[in-house]
């Protein structure tokens, strides 16, 4: 099993993430939810890239790219995204 978060700064909390993804897609047996979370079993290897979006109290949008690879039986999370103003 695979559980890891997004996080979102920057703007006013609480976040609230699109549980689907705007691109690309996740690893299949992954979801994500609402809180940022993604959980699940992978169930296919590969090199994973997609794009989730993130609202905050003021209903500013931001979008996260982020690459999750499975290799094996280690996942591994990369995001970098800050809820701007705007």
């Amino acid at each position: 099993p695979y559980n890891a978060s997004l996080t979102a700064g920057g703007g006013t909390s609480p976040y609230n993430w699109t549980t689907q993804v705007v691109s690309g897609v996740l690893p299949p047996g992954l979801a994500l939810g609402s809180n940022g979370a993604i959980a699940g079993t992978p169930t296919i290897g590969g090199s994973y890239a997609f794009s989730a979006r993130v609202t905050d109290a003021a209903n500013r949008t931001a979008i996260a790219q982020c690459t999750l690879t499975v290799d094996g039986c280690t996942v591994t999370l990369s995001a970098n995204q800050t809820v701007g103003s705007g």
